[in-house]
């Protein structure tokens, strides 16, 4: 794959009428200066010089690089973490998903959709509604379930259709070999209010026992960890533990997993309370039922997915979780032993926990290779332990007990981007409203003024590139002090203690989110009525 070109698309989102600074030597030194890391301050300064050059080539090459893909086949791909685009020569790319698809066996080729009349295609759609109906149907005229159970997994016909799959790039293990991991949307299969009626049901019974948090953003993350550490449960000999269950996810048996999954429920489900009524062989069924229907789309052909579940249903990830505590038998009395103390959570396929044991015992209940299929192919689990570790967009640390969070910057992405948790709202948002926001996500993110000072100028550099004049950059910052007390004089001379200001910041967002949620209750309430 020789050819490949890496889109950053950087564009001008805010317009401004203040002058754009003009950032040289011969003016007065920006204020800035003084907090940038000057050993790289070469490039930084050759980046904005040119950064009007290079917009303006970018608009004169526009109609070239149109006519180019004109003449020849490309594909466009996101990446699967991030932000960034790639270009591909559309033949290498289905090369790549194609071996992608032999080699792992996990999808069965089952009909070219060309080959067949439209009605025929659409056979098999109706085949796996009617496996759900009938199921469904069978439970519920043996009082297996409930009208109101029923109500929440059976489905509309004319919403269904079957899913596709699609493939996206992982970052790059070097500048030119790349690897794609598939994403199945599912969101209209048959099979999916089953699925979503079964996940909470199961990461209801998991939590209970283990303690598992979901955490649903960076901030979450440090939350959790700073009631950790305020609970005096962080100690100088701490360690923080991650790991990816993705491989789990994509490649268990499903003859193992109904048998893992059995075990869960029979050993643990008494020690729970389970707000649904359901019997182990209910709860055994519905889920074989979703696991022998994960057809997709795919090129027009329609494959079987054999192995695993579907990265985009929400069953997925508790069913790997069960799957690794069967495979690891200790792992399950460990984390119910330790769950009051220790934090064990969740993010998509990431896991996170925390340890105040050694090292060689944690090693040792993960060191049992996990069993993948009926020929014996296992996976080892790979752990990632240490007294820091990052997680989207946040890093966290402790240095003796002493727990230190801030804003992580991923070298592999582009530099002097705004945060990826912002990219959806800058078209929406007052620019300086924008700024406000980020700041307050700053303070929430980093537990130390010097972190937060570093944000601060970044986020100052950002809107420097961005072509915002300095002196709107320093008010919109100096109307974010004053809403918060936070100055008498100047922000960057007399300021009050930075916990003080912290504290102020976590108060105005509880706030906030109360207002929200009011908001919400209000506009369901008025579309119900």
């Amino acid at each position: 794959m020789s050819e490949r070109w890496n889109h950053n698309l950087d564009e001008h989102i805010f317009n401004n009428d203040d002058k754009k600074n003009e950032f040289s030597f011969n003016q007065e030194t920006c204020q800035l200066l003084q907090y940038i890391d000057l050993n790289g301050f070469s490039k930084l300064i050759d980046y904005m010089d040119s950064a009007d050059q290079i917009n303006e080539h970018l608009k004169q090459g526009i109609p070239h690089i149109r006519d180019h893909f004109m003449k020849e086949t490309y594909v466009l791909r996101t990446s699967y973490k991030g932000y960034s685009l790639h270009i591909f020569p559309s033949n290498d790319f289905e090369i790549l998903c194609s071996n992608y698809i032999k080699s792992t066996d996990i999808y069965k080729f089952i009909q070219n959709m060309n080959t067949i009349e439209l009605i025929e295609r659409d056979k098999f759609l109706f085949n796996m509604v009617e496996q759900v109906e009938t199921k469904l149907n069978d439970l519920f005229c043996s009082n297996c379930i409930t009208q109101r159970q029923y109500d929440q997994m059976r489905i509309s016909r004319s919403e269904v259709e079957l899913s596709y799959l699609v493939f996206a790039l992982n970052t790059p293990i070097k500048d030119d070999i790349y690897t794609i991991r598939p994403v199945v949307v599912c969101n209209r299969t048959p099979i999916m209010r089953i699925s979503r009626y079964l996940c909470k049901l199961l990461w209801s019974l998991f939590h209970q026992l283990t303690g598992c948090r979901t955490f649903h953003n960076g901030i979450d993350v440090i939350e959790n960890f700073e009631s950790y550490a305020k609970n005096n449960y962080l100690q100088s000999t701490t360690l923080f533990v991650t790991f990816n269950i993705y491989e789990i996810c994509m490649n268990f048996s499903h003859e193992i997993m109904i048998k893992a999954l059995e075990h869960f429920l029979i050993i643990y489900g008494p020690q729970v309370s389970m707000d649904e009524e359901l019997t182990i062989e209910t709860i055994l069924q519905l889920v074989h039922l979703v696991l022998e229907n994960q057809m997709v789309l795919y090129e027009n052909c329609l494959f079987k997915q054999i192995r695993g579940n579907a990265s985009g249903c929400p069953l997925t990830i508790p069913l790997a979780c069960i799957y690794l505590c069967y495979s690891q038998p200790a792992l399950m009395s460990v984390l119910m032993a330790q769950k009051q103390q220790e934090l064990f959570g969740r993010f998509q396929d990431n896991l996170f926990l925390t340890w105040n044991r050694s090292e060689d015992q944690l090693h040792f209940l993960f060191g049992k290779p996990i069993v993948i299929n009926r020929h014996d192919q296992s996976i080892q689990i790979k752990l990632f332990i240490g007294t820091s570790f990052h997680f989207l967009d946040v890093e966290l640390s402790h240095d003796n007990g002493h727990l230190h969070t801030r804003i992580y910057h991923d070298p592999v992405m582009d530099q002097y981007q705004l945060p990826n948790q912002f990219q959806t709202e800058r078209s929406s948002c007052l620019p300086s409203r924008l700024v406000q926001s980020m700041l307050m996500y700053a303070v929430r993110c980093c537990s130390s003024e010097q972190n937060f000072d570093y944000e601060r100028c970044y986020l100052k550099l950002v809107y420097l590139l961005y072509g915002f004049s300095e002196n709107f950059i320093d008010n919109c910052i100096e109307q974010f002090y004053k809403q918060f007390y936070a100055y008498d004089v100047h922000y960057l001379v007399d300021r009050i203690p930075y916990e003080t200001l912290r504290r102020r910041v976590m108060k105005r967002h509880a706030q906030l989110v109360v207002i929200c949620q009011s908001w919400i209750i209000l506009s369901v309430n008025f579309f119900i009525y």
